[in-house]
């Protein structure tokens, strides 16, 4: 208990109590003055330990308030996806997919336009930005905003992950609570930091991953007040989501979900597909920022629209496959637990990198991290479906190559190889993954980095730092015209 409190006092940016004055001073102080001393000292001892009590409590309410909120956003998301799929596939009225995808846009559009624009995407470079010193607002209105504009966009059929939500209202959650309290911004980073480490475990049960994401990704440094403050917001989250029965994220369970068994023929094709990853990844990567600056120079600010086309586009895309496929997020599903043909993962592969890209690059408020597990496991099952084809033992390599894709995949993205291998182990609680993850992703990242370097969130963040002058609403904001 006592390395605790002098760990929150080293969060908190207090000192301790000054050390024992010299023989010499103590003899020539005076009794009066000796007992002041200790009672001030015995009074700053109960106010650190009452701070210090503070502190837990505020960093466990942030992470439970992260769980109802990432709760709320996952029945609210399931509700309305259901109800649009069972209108569409009655009496055959596939039209009503754009439909949805039109109007779930235009009103997403409108909240992120005129309340709150710095809900535009997964929330991630927010975060980031905020914890380099950016001027980014974390205040309840960008909770409120997200939660409902992540409703609208992700319910009505735009296939984004609802982690990036939840990621950026744990951090204004965070935001919100230490400033209330009026608390220095030393800790109010620390705890943005641990609220958005406490939105993704929400978002997938994996206390673990949100706090080696808060270390690998959002703040870059091993710091034992960020790992312990993270470590403590994950916890409490990730516990009172699996209090909810929040389980949309986790594979494991589902009763269908298969055991993977990990062979030395398999060691080959891990990194053909750790390769095949990197190199898918870092494509998806320079088509988003590509797609980022195109829309700003085509739309600016006109979330509205870009956001309305953007579900436009993706109700007609899904609209055209089979039934079956409507449902995006859950191909993955299907695609581990069913045994689909090759055929069937080909076109989900396809249609989710192009659907997710023009749907992120629309400024719709979505994450990645859910399309990259689903992308990555068409991916991988295809392979994994090569190399039985090759050799009559490798009766599990579908699945086992479908998990595995989905870390490599995932980690050629966000450039986060333990993030990724912890979380596809956390989710599915399958040890036996454990070595083909690190193979993949570890080989997915280097061959990332070696053709389109550098995190997609980080150029994400510059990207927004650029459009700001050319996107502001001040008449004298804007560069001045020149015709050429």
């Amino acid at each position: 208990m006592n390395h605790l409190n002098r760990l929150f006092d080293s969060i908190l940016g207090r000192q301790s109590a000054p050390a024992d004055s010299a023989d010499g001073e103590s003899d020539a102080s005076s009794n009066s003055t000796g007992e002041k001393t200790a009672e001030a000292s015995k009074a700053d001892q109960s106010d650190k330990k009452n701070r210090n009590s503070t502190a837990l409590i505020e960093i466990a309410a942030v992470g439970i308030l992260t769980a109802a909120a990432a709760h709320v956003l996952s029945h609210s998301v399931g509700w309305l996806g259901s109800l649009r799929l069972q209108l569409s596939q009655s009496e055959h009225r596939a039209w009503l997919l754009p439909l949805f995808g039109l109007l779930g846009g235009v009103l997403c559009g409108v909240i992120v336009r005129y309340i709150a624009p710095e809900i535009t995407g997964s929330g991630i470079p927010q975060v980031k930005g905020f914890l380099r010193g950016h001027k980014i607002p974390m205040n309840l209105r960008s909770m409120i905003a997200k939660l409902v504009a992540g409703i609208l966009a992700l319910g009505c059929g735009l296939p984004l992950g609802r982690e990036g939500p939840t990621v950026q209202i744990g951090a204004s959650l965070s935001g919100m609570f230490v400033s209330l309290l009026s608390s220095g911004e030393k800790v109010k980073r620390q705890f943005v930091a641990a609220g958005a480490g406490a939105g993704l475990a929400a978002a997938f049960n994996a206390p673990l991953a949100g706090v080696i994401f808060v270390v690998e990704e959002l703040v870059k440094e091993v710091s034992s007040s960020f790992v312990i403050t993270a470590g403590l917001a994950c916890f409490a989250a990730a516990s009172m989501s699996q209090l909810l029965g929040n389980h949309s994220l986790d594979l494991s369970s589902h009763s269908d979900f298969p055991i993977c068994h990990f062979q030395f023929e398999d060691i080959p094709y891990l990194f053909i597909l750790g390769i095949v990853c990197g190199a898918l990844g870092s494509f998806f990567n320079w088509l988003i920022i590509v797609g980022m600056k195109w829309r700003v120079k085509v739309f600016k600010n006109n979330y509205p629209l870009s956001i309305g086309i953007a579900g436009l586009i993706c109700g007609c895309t899904v609209a055209l496959l089979p039934q079956s496929m409507h449902n995006i997020a859950g191909i993955k599903y299907l695609i581990i637990a069913h045994n689909p043909t090759l055929e069937f993962a080909g076109t989900a592969l396809a249609i989710s990198f192009l659907i997710t890209i023009i749907s992120y690059i629309s400024g719709a408020p979505g994450g990645l991290f859910g399309p990259s597990l689903t992308i990555g496991c068409a991916a991988g099952y295809m392979l994994g479906a090569t190399e039985m084809g090759e050799w009559a033992n490798a009766s599990n390599a579908p699945d086992l190559f479908a998990l595995a894709g989905m870390g490599a995949f995932f980690s050629a993205v966000a450039r986060v190889p333990i993030t990724a291998t912890v979380i596809v182990f956390e989710i599915t609680r399958d040890f036996n993954l454990l070595l083909p993850l690190l193979m993949t992703t570890m080989v997915a990242y280097t061959v990332g980095e070696r053709i389109y370097s550098g995190s997609l969130y980080d150029r994400l963040l510059d990207l927004s730092a650029t459009e700001k002058p050319a996107e502001g609403r001040q008449p004298d904001a804007q560069p001045p015209a020149s015709q050429p």
